[in-house]
């Protein structure tokens, strides 16, 4: 007899059928009942219905493999059409761009990819926290969002100091509350010798 439902069987002699899921295959069962058919990318086979359908929004899938969703760092494709659903099936993630990350499990698109903030840069891909964002050091400063590369941290101008990891700006010694003038590496403010003061005019 011609095994039922979702059943195969695989070898000669078989005295008995079993789903594709228990003989450690995937995919749905060809017409002749003696081989899995691997459903493609964005699909995965439904038990209940003998088919293959379409993966969920959010989700993906790899040639026979199940439906999974993107995880953290990554949004969904949306590469593939199918008849059966009103969006586009997916096949795979897209990592979010360097200087952004994603906390998002089963992200939908590259707008739930956030940016590293001013002070900071981030030369990984696909990352999945705000911890991938280093900040500038301690005389350098970016004003910009979603920096991507180290560059990105510029040293302090003329007599301006920045004192902090991960600053913005820069400012000058007398406007932080600090007498002397900006070491060579414009992290700190270093004392006049005794007799001479600082000339924010040069």
């Amino acid at each position: 007899k011609v095994c039922p439902g979702a059943k195969v069987s695989l070898e000669f002699g078989s005295s008995s059928c079993d789903t594709c899921v228990n003989l450690g295959m995937s995919g749905a069962p060809n017409l002749e009942k003696n081989y899995c058919s691997g459903c493609g990318a964005g699909l995965e086979f439904d038990l209940s219905t003998n088919v293959c359908i379409a993966c969920a929004e959010g989700t993906y899938s790899e040639p026979g493999s199940s439906c999974t969703a993107c995880p953290p760092g990554k949004y969904t494709k949306q590469d593939k059409d199918h008849s059966t659903v009103s969006y586009k099936i997916s096949t795979g993630c897209y990592s979010c761009a360097a200087g952004k990350y994603s906390t998002k499990t089963g992200a939908t698109n590259e707008t739930t990819c956030e940016n590293c903030g001013v002070g900071t840069f981030s030369t990984a891909v696909g990352a999945d926290s705000n911890s991938t964002c280093n900040d500038c050091a301690p005389g350098t400063y970016n004003a910009d969002i979603g920096s991507s590369q180290s560059s990105a941290c510029k040293v302090c101008p003329g007599a301006k100091v920045s004192l902090e990891f991960g600053s913005s700006s820069c400012d000058t010694c007398v406007n932080l509350g600090m007498s002397g003038v900006p070491n060579e590496r414009r992290n700190d403010c270093l004392k006049c010798e005794a007799g001479l003061q600082f000339d924010t005019n040069t």
